[in-house]
């Protein structure tokens, strides 16, 4: 049952070095299952008990009103996913105790910032859930949980009304309810768009870990590149970020795909996006949709990664009563561990986290090494291929740019298509289409899908072969001084599969970025087509060779 706030303040007195704090540090693995909870739910039918609302809306507003400093605090929990530095200094401002926190171990943890994509599910469950204990122990009610916002579901790609409503006092027209922010796509807000299937659709993939970073349902821990996502990271993980937060500011309502006088929402900006309450329920579908993943019968691990990182214990958060948490890869990996259950849940399920691929817990890295799907690159990639095509992307109309190939030998072979045939067993080369130098202005409402080589006339999909991912674009951020994370930087498509297809052009690659709307109009509104002032500096094509 969690704890009232009394028993929480009783037993917090003491404080522990080195953390920058004075909360005690207890770092004892306990039970996390709580029967006494209820189980996620589904928005739809959580708003329909006033009481849960209620308790909801008392929770947040408990943590907004607590010094930035608390670990309780709406302020603290949403800089553990990310926060702006200007805000931090006007933190310390209103509560000098803001300077204490040992910022480096409990804020901007996310791994939107530099670590491998693998880690994206593990680290937000985590953070979900210890999130979800203080939001219970705020509303003093334990049946208390997170409900989901079920936006696969066709009937509910609107925006949810609990969080449209401000609630407006009389007197002042100051905003009453806690769940509205005005720092959103105001026309979704008001319900004059819903979200478009294609910005909703869940990735089919068959491996959890995948052979690079780019490939699997959860990513992997292959080419360490900061800039790659796993599946369903990129959609719709980073979709609803951009469709939720857009762009706020001056537009008109007779232009509302114009960005003049705008700036990003708070969902759309990694530094902002959790300071937003609807954040919570997007994440936890986000987590439900694992859960769902984990249940289907023809799920495999693909490339486990090496023993010592599922017993790394990269993460520190604060529990509700105090507590500090530092627990191994592995003990949010495995089901049940944490006791999160969604109404959802099947009671045929068979989940594959039931066996997750360590030896034994609590083996540390003594236990038996699995296959490692860490890459050795045995020479740096070469380069066949270089254009400076300085691309300013449109939202409503596919563009495309060529790159020709240089006829310089590959690896010692005499072509391309000999390099990819003639490697020794122990090598695997692959080409690699590289844009360079991507940048973003503000929240674009499409999401730009990249294909190689389309045939004239033939309509864009996914399932295509000659389609090779999604620009990664939630995360690149304009300048914000000490963010590790903004300006320009350069994604990396496997196109390995069209270089060895039949047909193949030796002397160039056709490149074709296709935008595709994340939010379409309901009742007469205008087609929203932002395209967030994305452009790329370049197009490279390189052959990669790494150990087998």
């Amino acid at each position: 049952m969690a704890l009232t706030r009394r028993r929480f303040v009783s037993g917090s007195l003491s404080s522990a070095a080195g953390l920058g704090f004075g909360w005690p540090v207890f770092l004892v693995r306990q039970s996390f299952a709580q029967p006494d909870t209820a189980p996620r739910m589904r928005l739809e039918e959580f708003v329909k008990d006033p009481k849960r609302v209620a308790g909801l809306k008392r929770a947040v507003q408990v943590m907004k009103d607590r010094d930035p400093s608390d670990p309780r605090s709406w302020f603290f929990q949403a800089a553990v996913h990310s926060v702006r530095p200007d805000w931090v200094e006007e933190a310390k401002r209103r509560d000098p105790k803001v300077a204490q926190v040992d910022q480096a171990r409990f804020w901007n943890q996310c791994p939107h910032y530099g670590q491998e994509s693998a880690n994206f599910l593990l680290w937000h469950r985590a953070y979900v859930y210890y999130f979800e204990r203080v939001l219970r122990d705020a509303a003093e009610d334990p049946t208390l949980s997170l409900p989901y916002w079920n936006y696969t579901d066709e009937a509910q790609r609107t925006f949810p009304a609990v969080f449209a409503d401000d609630d407006s006092d009389p007197v002042t027209r100051r905003p009453r309810n806690p769940l509205f922010d005005a720092r959103r796509e105001a026309a979704f807000m008001a319900g004059l768009y819903k979200l478009t299937p294609d910005a909703v659709a869940v990735p089919d993939a068959k491996d959890f870990f995948g052979a690079s970073e780019a490939e699997g349902f959860a990513g992997g821990v292959g080419d360490r590149d900061r800039n790659t996502k796993g599946l369903i990271e990129q959609a719709p993980h980073d979709l609803l970020h951009f469709a939720i937060g857009g762009s706020v500011g001056f537009g008109t309502s007779a232009d509302p795909g114009s960005i003049s006088g705008r700036t990003n929402g708070l969902m759309a900006s990694v530094p902002t996006a959790a300071f937003d309450p609807i954040f919570w329920v997007h994440h936890c579908n986000i987590d439900r949709l694992w859960s769902v993943w984990d249940c289907l019968a023809d799920r495999v691990w693909g490339a486990v990664p090496s023993q010592s990182w599922f017993a790394e214990k990269p993460w520190w958060f604060y529990d509700v009563d105090g507590s500090v948490q530092n627990l191994e890869r592995a003990f949010y990996l495995t089901h049940g561990k944490l006791g999160i259950h969604f109404e959802s849940d099947s009671s045929t399920c068979k989940p594959l986290s039931s066996n997750p691929p360590v030896g034994i817990l609590a083996s540390r890295s003594t236990g038996t090494a699995a296959a490692s799907s860490e890459i050795a690159s045995l020479r740096p990639p070469q380069e066949i291929g270089r254009a400076e095509v300085k691309l300013k992307l449109s939202a409503k109309v596919p563009t495309t740019r060529s790159v020709s190939f240089t006829p310089a030998p590959v690896f010692g072979a005499k072509s391309l298509l000999e390099a990819l045939t003639v490697a020794p067993p122990s090598v695997r080369r692959g080409v690699a289409l590289e844009l360079d130098g991507i940048q973003v202005e503000f929240a674009p409402s499409v999401r730009y899908d990249v294909y190689v080589n389309l045939p004239s006339g033939q309509t864009p999909r996914r399932s295509a072969p000659n389609y090779v991912g999604t620009l990664a674009l939630f995360g690149i951020e304009p300048s914000l001084g000490a963010q590790p994370v903004h300006g320009a930087v350069t994604q990396r498509f496997d196109v390995t599969k069209a270089a060895r297809s039949k047909g193949f052009d030796p002397k160039t690659l056709r490149v074709t970025v296709v935008p595709v709307p994340l939010l379409e109009p309901r009742e007469g509104a205008s087609q929203l087509l932002r395209d967030g002032g994305v452009a790329i500096r370049a197009i490279r094509v390189v052959v990669t060779e790494v150990r087998q």
